[in-house]
């Protein structure tokens, strides 16, 4: 089963927060969302106060709305998730690898996986208790940023793959989802908008030939057969050289391939037959990839 939900949102509203408290019936928005955040703030343009809600029902917005109407605001954050429910955690984890090892961001501008370090007492009182998977996956573009890991879920609390865009700013917000106001949440499907997303961002794959990274810093692209000992030679240098940058998937592999590239473009002086090999790796990185859907 698949659940589509706002996850966050953040709404800047023209109105004194002494107001704004009156006008809203706090009981019932609280129960009607996982976590609730109404304050003042220090003049922002004409924003006076602020709305911060975790996981809001339909039934959140509509009260939300009526409460609200007239009042001038702005949805400057907002995050759409993607939950797949699974039968337990170990479920959930062989979906996020999977996930993570064949698909890629287009337009990233880097990503990242971080490890979920449970055994740190400062991480558990810091984070979430609810998230219980072994990593994260990010990737970011100029536009947005995607999340990928494991957690119970906040509307069934059962393990799940939890998949959620980060919208920030009202003209991003505008120009993915086309989402002005609160009253445009209550007819917007977002099951629907998630997928406009990912299909704009999100290339899918079956597999990736990763031995073409030894191969081309071997200096060997040209080469059509391999001996035995070759085979073994690339093969091990492939997987040192992964080991060594702390790649474990493609998006992360294409990020650091860029990053390398765009440091020797930088570089001063004459680039070493090495650095030739690692441009050359990553105007053709795409190539590694193999039937894509």
């Amino acid at each position: 089963m698949q659940l589509y939900y706002i996850d966050k949102i953040h709404i800047y509203l023209e109105i004194d927060y002494q107001e704004l408290t009156l006008l809203m019936p706090l009981d019932e928005l609280k129960n009607e969302s996982h976590f609730l955040i109404i304050k003042g703030i220090d003049l922002f343009f004409k924003m006076r106060s602020l709305i911060i809600a975790t996981a809001p029902t339909d039934k959140f917005f509509k009260i939300l709305d009526k409460s609200c109407e007239g009042i001038s605001h702005h949805i400057t954050y907002l995050e759409i998730a993607k939950e797949t429910e699974c039968e337990n955690v170990c479920q959930a984890e062989i979906k996020r690898r999977d996930l993570r090892d064949k698909t890629y961001m287009k337009y990233a501008r880097r990503s990242i996986d971080k490890k979920s370090d449970f055994e740190n007492p400062k991480y558990r009182l810091s984070k979430d208790r609810s998230l219980i998977g072994e990593e994260t996956n990010y990737n970011f573009t100029k536009r947005c940023k995607q999340a990928t890991y494991v957690r119970s879920s906040k509307i069934t609390n059962t393990p799940c793959l939890h998949e959620e865009w980060r919208l920030i700013s009202a003209c991003r917000i505008k120009e993915l989802t086309g989402i002005t106001a609160i009253s445009d949440i209550l007819t917007t499907k977002l099951e629907l908008t998630h997928k406009a997303i990912e299909d704009k961002y999100v290339k899918h794959f079956n597999d990736v030939n990763w031995n073409r990274i030894g191969i081309t810093l071997l200096g060997w692209d040209k080469k059509k057969t391999f001996t035995k000992r070759e085979d073994m030679r690339h093969q091990l240098y492939t997987t040192t050289w992964l080991t060594a940058h702390g790649i474990t998937c493609y998006a992360v592999f294409a990020s650091k391939v860029k990053e390398f590239a765009k440091n020797i473009n930088k570089k001063p002086g004459p680039t070493t037959r090495f650095e030739k090999r690692m441009l050359k790796l990553n105007r053709n990185k795409h190539n590694m990839i193999l039937t894509k859907n």
